[in-house]
């Protein structure tokens, strides 16, 4: 899959290897960037974040962008910080074929953060976060989570406030520690 626009969308398709190196242009597997926050930095709305297989030590922050963040298979595209939150979304953002895990046993270990956001999309991920697994609560509205598996301490899924009953979860496994 090489970098180049959608000509529906003009939308871009970044990628990020172990292999890659931040300050490549991170326009193929060979030119990949090492990082999922310097292919978000590179991204602009539309565009998709490809994971390559591997550990990645880092929290992502998607605000300000509508990002698509697709793994290879979420047996081996793997996000784990050591302490924060996984992925912290913004309105119309997605998950696909991820495994995302929040190690740290606070507030702050939530692996999926779409506090306040509108219409994500979560498919195919193993979720786990040490307090909290996804977190959609503060009048998030339209969020679909499918074929996932969510799994945290205290909430596999957090569900509350504004939803008015417009979100799906289908075919997902839920359970807390």
């Amino acid at each position: 899959i090489d970098w180049q626009a959608d000509p529906s969308t003009n939308a871009y398709t970044w990628h990020v290897a172990k292999t890659g190196v931040d300050t490549n242009g991170g326009t193929s597997l060979s030119n990949a960037v090492l990082t999922i926050g310097q292919a978000v930095t590179n991204a602009a709305s539309g565009d998709t974040i490809l994971i390559w297989p591997g550990d990645y030590e880092e929290n992502v922050v998607l605000t300000g962008k509508t990002l698509h963040l697709k793994g290879m298979s979420r047996e081996v595209s793997k996000m784990v910080p050591a302490t924060g939150a996984g992925i912290v979304m913004d309105d119309y953002c997605s998950l696909y074929n991820l495994h995302v895990e929040a190690l740290q046993e606070t507030s702050a270990g939530i692996a999926v953060d779409c506090a306040g956001t509108n219409g994500i999309n979560i498919d195919r991920c193993n979720i786990y976060g040490a307090y909290d697994g996804v977190r959609c609560s503060s009048s998030a509205d339209n969020a679909m989570i499918t074929n996932s598996l969510l799994r945290g301490k205290y909430d596999a899924l957090n569900i509350s406030g504004g939803n008015n009953g417009k979100s799906l979860v289908r075919n997902c496994t839920l359970w807390g520690d």
